[in-house]
Formats: C-alpha cells, sequence, structure tokens
C-alpha cells in the first residue's frame, strides 16, 4: 500500500499519466486552467510546498508539505487544504437525517453525540434528545461547492492575486 501512494504522490509531481483519470499536466496551475472546477482532491507536488507554506503561513519539511496539504481546482484556480484529524479538506455531508446518529440516540437516549457517529464530514451539530437525534446548527459555512470556508485557500503564483 505504501508503494502505491509513493508511486501516486510521484506520479502527480512529475504529470505522468495517471490511471485513477487525475491530472496529467505537470502543473497543478495548468491543470486548472484547462479543467476550471475540479472537486477532486490531489498530492500536493513538491514544487509547490513553498506556496503551500506561504498561504497557510506555515514553515514545514517539504515531505511533510507533500502528505498534509492537498490541492484542488476552483474556477480555474489552485486551491490547497491543510488537513488534519478534525480538518474536514472534502465535501462535507449535508444530509439533514443521519441513519447512524438515530441509531446511537436510541442505543444512547440523552448522550452527546461523538464523531465517530457522525464522521467528520457532518455539516451539523447533533443531539440525542433522550432518543430522539437533533440535527442542531450548521458547524461549518460552506463554500459554493459544498467545502468548508477558510480550509481552502489559493496556491501558486498564478492564483496569488485572487
Amino acid at each position: 500500500m505504501a508503494c502505491l501512494g509513493a508511486m501516486l504522490l510521484g506520479a502527480a509531481a512529475s504529470g505522468a499519466a495517471r490511471a485513477d483519470g487525475g491530472p496529467t499536466e505537470r502543473s497543478p496551475a495548468a491543470y486548472c486552467t484547462r479543467v476550471d472546477t475540479d472537486d477532486s482532491s490531489h498530492p500536493l507536488p513538491h514544487d509547490m510546498v513553498d506556496s503551500a507554506e506561504h498561504a497557510f503561513g506555515l514553515t514545514l519539511p517539504p515531505e511533510m508539505g507533500e502528505r498534509a496539504v492537498i490541492w484542488r481546482c476552483d474556477g480555474g484556480r489552485v486551491l490547497g487544504c491543510f488537513f488534519g484529524a478534525n480538518v474536514p479538506c472534502g465535501q462535507m455531508d449535508q444530509r439533514t437525517e443521519l441513519p447512524e446518529v438515530a441509531d446511537w440516540c436510541g442505543a444512547h437516549p440523552g448522550a452527546g453525540v461523538p464523531q465517530a457517529v457522525t464522521g467528520h464530514d457532518t455539516l451539523w451539530r447533533w443531539s440525542c434528545d433522550g432518543p430522539r437525534a437533533v440535527r442542531g446548527r450548521a458547524a461549518w459555512t460552506l463554500d459554493h461547492r459544498g467545502f468548508v470556508e477558510g480550509l481552502w485557500r489559493p496556491l501558486g503564483p498564478a492564483t496569488a492575486a485572487n
């Protein structure tokens, strides 16, 4: 598995053709210019670590930047997200009913609902009112594509002015 991950990271950075349908261009900027919007995330190429450091105000060892920052395209721009355990970089789950939460509340009336039940990608705050699942207010503000606003930042010189 680690070997496959290294191959995919190498392919993304080198611009080699990808079997998974991902970008084939050497540059994410060239890819985003061509496709305009692509909501799938891609590993950060080594030569974009400096741009990610600038965007997030961090100093990272290159190998960490490559592993911890992903990119996607939005309106021709390259956007990056520095992900972690509680940083949802994917599109948020906007469902207003979660069977898992209903099951949890039925088994744990009045209990809090842990993220292990809701997942880290739910938009809503959930609780149990007795055995009933209750959807609370939104935990995040979303952008026009359903990603958490503010977590995705422009990367690269072509997007620095945006």
